[in-house]
């Protein structure tokens, strides 16, 4: 038998159930659309990284132009060429100075990883032994896992070396696209910003220029003080391993820089490779090491990225480790990097968009519900009609 109708359900005209019909085919589409988008970023992840490296930095120099263009009376493309000469002048410098001594550790450090991972993975063994409760409980088959797994780790890290070396000339030309994307950006934006405004309804076309107003200032904030930060951090890990005699130590203060481009998590592995690699020789100065690394990531969350960083991105610590986790996981290392870009576009559509509709939580409220209790409601005749 058919169940009988509901009193309440809607009714044709002949007193018969209303057949609903609903068409699923937009929502195919729109799931088809973001597959499609997801597979073609994943694609072009690489160009996607110089381009938005390119426009970040665009943003963080925008000012150094505009001071050539008020101060100076530079037109402006001219201003432009001048900033990035000076900061292809500054790099080249830098790489004058570094590349030499860098390549020389990056060399010493390949020679000597197969040792080091033989020398430290003897210092676990016999460390498990004086702890047989451990070493029963973690058992032969865990420790010959661990240790095939980073041999077979450092076995791959010679043909990635191989890779990485013939993939240098492509390298060089996405760089020069970038620099080319970077110049052109700083001389023209006008245009480009022209374009963005043509899109939009004439309605909302100054909503939209106020949000594109709010995005740049925030990720030009942000770009300027990453490179600061990427400069303070690697500069001190660097001095602080060589004053601990730690060998390669222009190597580890280079990954500790690049190492912040990544959010929260970033640091954290950017730590590990100087501690293992003293662990595996003197593991009294591997103390040293990670006492050197928690002491320079304590002033840099307490004094740094408040002095540096300010409210340029103001995001929940949460929010970011959350973003990499998610875009790392969709765009890979591309995406983990463009995490704080993407939160600071995609918090500043969220509250232009939804919280600018409706009044904003109060902190009482918050911690009521932290607490395990319901936000306090208005008295009945204060409630919204």
């Amino acid at each position: 038998m058919l169940p009988a109708p509901d009193e309440n359900s809607p009714r044709k005209a002949g007193g018969g159930s209303r057949l609903v019909i609903v068409n699923l085919l937009p929502t195919a589409l729109i799931v088809l659309a973001v597959l499609l988008a997801l597979n073609f970023f994943g694609l072009v992840a690489t160009p996607l990284l110089v381009i938005t490296l390119a426009v970040l930095l665009a943003a963080a120099l925008n000012p150094l132009v505009l001071w050539g263009h008020a101060a100076l009376h530079l037109p402006r493309p001219v201003a432009a060429i001048l900033t990035v000469a000076l900061l292809l002048g500054v790099l080249t410098l830098l790489g004058t100075l570094l590349v030499p001594v860098l390549i020389a550790q990056v060399s010493s450090f390949a020679v000597g990883l197969p040792a080091d991972a033989y020398l430290l993975g003897q210092r676990l063994d016999a460390w498990l032994n004086e702890h047989p409760t451990l070493n029963a409980l973690l058992g032969e088959s865990v420790l010959d896992d661990v240790s095939s797994r980073a041999t077979a780790l450092v076995a791959g890290l010679i043909p990635q070396a191989v890779n990485l070396v013939v993939s240098t000339a492509s390298n060089l030309a996405l760089g020069v696209f970038g620099i080319v994307i970077l110049t052109f950006t700083l001389a023209q934006p006008g245009p480009l910003v022209q374009g963005l405004l043509s899109a939009v309804p004439e309605a909302r076309r100054e909503w939209v220029g106020a949000l594109a107003a709010r995005v740049i200032g925030s990720l030009s904030r942000w770009g300027r003080g990453m490179l600061l930060l990427m400069l303070a951090v690697g500069g001190a890990n660097a001095l602080g391993l060589w004053a601990l005699g730690v060998e390669n130590w222009l190597l580890y203060g280079v990954v500790a820089a690049f190492g912040e481009i990544v959010p929260t998590v970033g640091p954290i592995f950017a730590a590990l490779p100087p501690i293992l690699a003293t662990l595996a020789d003197d593991p009294g100065k591997a103390v040293g090491v990670a006492l050197l690394a928690l002491a320079i990531q304590q002033v840099e969350n307490y004094v740094l990225v408040p002095f540096v960083l300010g409210g340029s991105a103001n995001l929940h610590p949460v929010s970011v480790t959350a973003g990499v986790l998610l875009f790392g996981s969709v765009f890979g290392l591309v995406g983990a990097f463009l995490t704080v870009p993407f939160l600071i576009l995609i918090k500043a559509l969220y509250e232009e968009v939804l919280l600018a509709r409706r009044s904003l939580a109060s902190e009482a409220d918050a911690q009521a519900v932290v607490e395990g209790a319901s936000p306090e409601t208005p008295p009945e005749g204060q409630q919204a009609g």
